[in-house]
């Protein structure tokens, strides 16, 4: 349980960042949208789609090394060939018995 806290804590700050960046951002009428917040650590992906919908993907076998990017980029443009654009992006660091690594956030969007 220790070990996954700082990534809790971490993945928490993320979505209270992107909340006052869409808060900011977001038109007070108009519009609505649906949502898909995807988070890459070492060697996971997490998608998180609606209210109810969560994917997790391994990707320690796609990935070249801990800061390699391409299986991010790849369910990036799955969503954008579904319609889903980016809105907001975010990194955070935190430490774990492996070391310290980065999450790295993108926050993606489509109108209703």
């Amino acid at each position: 349980m220790k070990q996954h806290l700082p990534k809790l804590l971490t993945a928490l700050l993320g979505l209270a960042i992107t909340a006052g960046i869409i808060a900011a951002k977001s038109p007070t009428e108009g519009k609505q949208y649906d949502y898909v917040m995807i988070e890459k650590d070492i060697y996971s992906i997490s998608i998180s789609e609606g209210y109810d919908k969560f994917e997790e993907r391994k990707v320690k076998d796609q990935a070249k090394d801990r800061q390699h990017q391409g299986p991010l980029f790849k369910v990036i443009n799955e969503y954008e060939a579904r319609g889903y654009e980016v809105y907001a992006t975010n990194e955070a660091g935190y430490s774990s018995s492996g070391g310290t690594s980065m999450g790295h956030f993108v926050l993606m969007r489509k109108a209703k």
